[in-house]
């Protein structure tokens, strides 16, 4: 059973996020070209690993130490978060998506290449997740749960980017050099500011602790941290929300265009809804605890010191704490940005060029 709980905790949200695809866009992309895309993604999982260690073994990319203080292990963070998680991902994920899914006979439009890519992306992030799960001892169904909060949304993130530039591509907006280097720089600068300040908090952590540094950079790392993943949640409304619009607006439109299941698209704006009021509670949390952290400390000290419950003390510790407000705030961002992708639909009429969805209401 709790193999089986493991398990589910590493592969659910994956495949929430690949479900939504797949009913929304299925006449667009086609369920078989869909699974395709989905295992595409566990098979450039397995390539970036592989491209991982061969880079490792190899040691071209420097190796900082404790001994290089800060600004070593700033870099270092940098040097992990781009040469051993971005670049070989990213590439990995685009190798797929440019040499299988676009020669593909069921890839006919530029819709084909923007939901590929956001398939292939989950299908990574989904053996990814599976073995970060499973390497996890007692506290898997944290592990699990964060990361399908952050980590997952940020590959789907990703592929939207990489997806939507590749559908400019095949549609011609764009000179075709230029399509297909942001298709791959775009999600490779956007993984690597996403990972970074969480790599340079752990190498920044441990300077403090073993040098005696002072703890004010993790302060500034925990807000790039949130900046990054909100510049991240509002790109990817705003990309796909112009998806909705270019695939209409093109001179030559998709070819398999045609309006989502009526059904699905309802049920899919209930669960945005339900998302919605999930990550409007974990932030309004995390506002709570940044602002009350002093009081509420000592009350969980206070508990601490007056009970046997000696675990619980130490919980309530943590989670009365400023950091914990910041980072549960964080945390809601992802799932904000992911309901209002639940509720948008392909428009039937295109008005005002700014507005957030494409139609007049997304509840209509």
């Amino acid at each position: 059973m709790l193999v089986l709980a493991t398990f589910l905790t590493a592969i659910f949200p994956p495949l929430v996020l690949t479900a939504f695809f797949l009913t929304h866009y299925r006449h667009r992309l086609g369920f078989r070209l869909g699974i395709k895309a989905f295992g595409l993604g566990l098979v450039a999982a397995a390539l970036a690993i592989l491209m991982g260690q061969a880079i490792d073994h190899a040691a071209i990319l420097p190796r900082f130490s404790v001994a290089d203080g800060l600004a070593g292990g700033l870099w270092q963070a940098l040097v992990d978060s781009a040469g051993y998680a971005a670049i070989p991902e990213e590439l990995a994920k685009f190798l797929m998506v440019w040499l299988v899914i676009r020669l593909s006979k069921d890839c006919d439009s530029g819709g084909d290449l923007f939901c590929g890519a956001i398939l292939v992306g989950l299908g990574f992030a989904a053996l990814e997740n599976v073995m970060y799960v499973a390497r996890a001892s007692h506290n898997w169904a944290v592990i699990g749960t964060i990361r399908g909060l952050m980590a997952i949304p940020g590959h789907t993130i990703d592929g939207m980017f990489m997806g939507y530039f590749l559908a400019l591509w095949w549609r011609k907006a764009l000179p075709a050099v230029v399509a297909v280097l942001l298709a791959l720089a775009l999600p490779i600068a956007a993984h690597t500011l996403y990972d970074f300040p969480l790599m340079a908090i752990d190498n920044t952590a441990l300077l403090v602790a073993r040098s005696g540094l002072s703890p004010e950079p993790l302060e500034w790392l925990r807000f790039m941290q949130f900046g990054v993943m909100l510049i991240s949640a509002l790109g990817a409304i705003w990309v796909g929300r112009q998806e909705l619009i270019e695939v209409w607006q093109a001179p030559t439109p998709d070819g398999d265009l045609h309006p989502a299941d009526p059904v699905a698209v309802g049920w899919w704006r209930r669960a945005g809804w339900a998302l919605a009021g999930f990550g409007a509670l974990v932030a309004a949390l995390g506002v709570t605890l940044w602002i009350t952290d002093t009081q509420l400390l000592l009350a969980a000290r206070g508990v601490i010191d007056g009970t046997s419950l000696q675990s619980f003390g130490r919980w309530l510790v943590w989670l009365f704490n400023r950091q914990t407000g910041e980072f549960l705030f964080g945390l809601a961002l992802f799932p904000l940005a992911f309901a209002a992708i639940l509720q948008m639909r392909p428009p039937q009429r295109i008005g005002n060029p700014f507005a957030l969805w494409p139609s007049a209401r997304p509840w209509a």
